[in-house]
């Protein structure tokens, strides 16, 4: 009987509804609340909207966000400092230029923008800016890690130097001010390899670190924040190898939070039931700031490559217990690391940050530190370590291939390196 009258109800709709003209009276409906919020704006907004009309359209998953309120604009503009540096200011995805245009006015005398689609221009700015120094380029910046991938494969197009011909280092080096500000959106999940990018970049001095630390002001939604800002009771899917060495290598804070309805195009509205929690407001932007450590209290500069394999290594598996997978490199050590009040039944993926460099140095100051497999094993991933992209380079599966900068390293990744101490090797043939 219960099915009987599921079937008269579907014929039912069937006869009388038409799931196109739902699914368009739902787009239309979200819609008519982007033209809602358009007549609130002030004039000179609005017609910012008229003239790149798509930007009022929902999209499922937008790839890029662009300011349009400018009070927004001049709130992100007070916080990029103006401390006389010899660079510009690297923008990227300026889209109309709103934030641009609130850092000229502030003072910053010469910006790099990197624009990501040729629907904006920079002509408008520089005809209004005449003093200024604007530089454009029609290329997105946080695909870096992609360009550096292509030079990897074809070293004779410089595309990486391209982007950044013409910066100057930093006058004291890694321990003066930061030699590069970057300013810019970040909109997806996607847009985080950018963020390993620098990671790994900072960890080999490479690209933007090249001239010096590296000073970035992000907007990023929730989605983003609660990654760069995990702990570990966010959860293992947020506390990864990825996002606790960003917080090793960089000081990330929360510098203001501003509403999301400012940066256009608007997501189409999802089903929020079938969506996993956050602990942050979806309805807010983030600024954060991100700024290279000059460096990391107790770690030698010479440490720093043995203190990333580390990380890596050991919190892919962030259940994995801390003392047994310690033992399979040094026997013996675990006696040191319960005096210092690590139980046997601690995880990894229980200790924050700091605890975790704390972890690697009472390990590396181990007698046996030199010789045990742990050194051998960090020879033999060296060359991952100072440039990832050689990880699909070797690999046997899929050669070739433009690695997943997307996918934090799991157990099952098949790009990852799995190495095991000698003696267990041994212990199982």
């Amino acid at each position: 009987m219960r099915s009987f009258l599921r079937g008269e109800l579907l014929r039912y709709y069937r006869r009388n509804f038409s799931w196109t003209s739902v699914n368009e009276a739902r787009r239309r409906a979200s819609h008519a609340d982007v033209d809602v919020f358009c007549q609130t704006l002030p004039e000179n907004e609005r017609n910012i909207l008229d003239q790149y009309s798509s930007l009022r359209r929902r999209i499922s998953t937008p790839s890029s966000l662009y300011c349009v309120e400018q009070t927004v604009a001049d709130r992100v503009a007070n916080l990029v400092l103006n401390d006389g540096t010899a660079n510009p200011v690297l923008e990227v995805r300026p889209g109309p230029g709103l934030i641009t245009r609130a850092m000229l006015r502030q003072g910053i005398p010469a910006i790099r923008l990197f624009q990501d689609s040729a629907l904006f221009g920079a002509s408008s700015i520089k005809r209004d800016f005449p003093d200024a120094a604007i530089d454009s380029i029609m290329d997105d910046l946080l695909l870096l890690s992609k360009r550096d991938y292509a030079d990897f494969q074809d070293p004779t197009e410089h595309r990486v130097a391209r982007l950044l011909d013409g910066l100057q280092p930093a006058e004291n080096g890694w321990r003066g001010d930061p030699a590069l500000k970057i300013v810019g959106t970040l909109c997806s999940r996607k847009d985080m390899a950018f963020l390993r990018y620098m990671t790994s970049s900072c960890l080999s001095r490479r690209t933007l670190f090249q001239f010096g630390r590296v000073r970035s002001v992000f907007i990023v939604p929730s989605s983003i924040y609660e990654h760069v800002t995990a702990r570990p009771t966010s959860g293992f899917i947020l506390y990864k190898s990825s996002n606790i060495l960003l917080q090793l290598l960089f000081d990330v804070k929360l510098l203001d939070t501003v509403p999301r309805s400012a940066f256009f195009p608007w997501p189409l509205a999802k089903n929020v039931a079938r969506k996993r929690r956050s602990n942050f407001n979806e309805d807010h932007m983030y600024i954060v700031s991100i700024e290279a450590k000059r460096d990391i209290p107790g770690v030698p500069e010479t440490q720093m490559r043995e203190l990333a394999f580390f990380i890596f290594h050991h919190l892919t598996s962030r259940s994995r217990t801390v003392i047994p997978a310690l033992e399979q490199w040094i026997p013996g050590c675990g006696v040191k690391l319960i005096e210092q009040g690590h139980g046997i039944f601690t995880r990894f993926g229980d200790l924050e940050p700091d605890k975790l460099k704390d972890l690697f140095l009472i390990f590396a100051s181990h007698p046996e530190y030199e010789s045990c497999a742990f050194k051998e094993a960090l020879n033999l991933a060296q060359d991952a370590i100072d440039f990832p992209f050689s990880l699909a380079d070797v690999s046997e599966k899929k050669p070739g291939v433009v690695p997943d900068l997307d996918a934090d390293h799991d157990e099952s990744d098949e790009h990852h390196i799995s190495v095991q101490p000698r003696h267990r090797l041994a212990d199982e043939a």
